[in-house]
């Protein structure tokens, strides 16, 4: 039939249930829900609909019911609550549009400057058809970072002879504290694919055939390149690399290697190439 006024918003409404957890001889039982009387719930014991009222099968108020026969060991009871204040409006699964929605849930929201690893993000999963939730570390580029050598500390690369580089002492940044400046190695602690770039300066490459490698655990990595060439004794001399290696995350690492073959053993490092020597990378997302 026809309202006046606006439509009851009755569509999605259900009734709380209580099981009652039955002890033999007891006629007192405590309620979820406060009501007003006996007729604000409709009792069942096993599985028969008992008349209300304290003449007859029970009496209740407040959060007491009271039973004017004491229950059995073996009895079942439920009392459905069918009083307007334990109504409970739940909206059937898909009903809610984006109209429904005001702005707010979003725009009243505090926005994150800078979110923490552990924080979650909201997406679409077009394969299951369904809201999915990911932690921002699977994210983000992190884990990211980038080292350099201050300008005092130097290492002597021997002739010939590929040797890792440690003069990357001082960060400027490290999302995950995944690069160790002693070793100078990046273990990144996250699987995936990661860009790395890198360069190494030294006061003493002389012409001669210098070299730096993208190195993982140790051993050459196809995914890396060199930077080779004749220097000139008088310029400010450095190589430089960049390359994708795929880590597992949790034992792989990378390093740099340099090679040098002046004939004599020369310095990596140093004062005047402070900033120059770099090392940094950063996972890439989406591959």
């Amino acid at each position: 039939m026809p309202y006046i006024g606006n439509t009851p918003a009755l569509d999605y409404i259900s009734f709380a249930v209580q099981n009652f957890t039955v002890t033999a001889g007891t006629t007192v039982y405590t309620l979820d829900y406060s009501v007003s009387n006996e007729n604000d719930i409709a009792l069942y014991i096993n599985s028969v609909a008992q008349r209300p009222g304290s003449s007859f099968a029970y009496s209740a108020t407040g959060t007491t019911l009271t039973l004017t026969s004491a229950t059995l060991a073996t009895d079942t009871m439920y009392a459905v609550f069918i009083g307007r204040a334990v109504q409970t409006v739940t909206p059937a699964a898909g009903s809610v549009t984006n109209t429904m929605l005001s702005p707010s849930v979003i725009t009243g929201q505090t926005a994150v400057t800078v979110p923490a690893t552990d924080d979650v993000l909201l997406c679409y999963d077009t394969s299951a058809t369904a809201l999915r939730k990911i932690t921002f570390a699977n994210f983000g580029n992190a884990p990211a970072f980038m080292a350099y050598n201050n300008g005092s500390t130097t290492q002597s690369i021997s002739n010939s002879t590929w040797t890792e580089a440690t003069i990357y002492g001082v960060e400027s940044f490290d999302t995950d504290s995944a690069f160790n400046t002693t070793t100078c190695r990046f273990t990144p602690q996250v699987a995936g694919k990661y860009f790395f770039t890198a360069s190494v300066y030294s006061p003493d490459f002389a012409a001669g055939f210098n070299s730096i490698l993208l190195s993982k655990n140790g051993s050459s990595d196809l995914n890396s390149t060199s930077n080779t060439g004749n220097l000139d004794v008088t310029a400010i001399d450095f190589v430089s690399v960049n390359g994708i290696i795929t880590l597992n995350g949790t034992t792989d690492y990378v390093s740099i290697f340099v090679n040098q073959q002046a004939g004599v053993s020369k310095n990596i490092g140093g004062s005047s190439g402070a900033a120059i020597s770099f090392f940094g990378g950063y996972r890439l997302i989406g591959v």
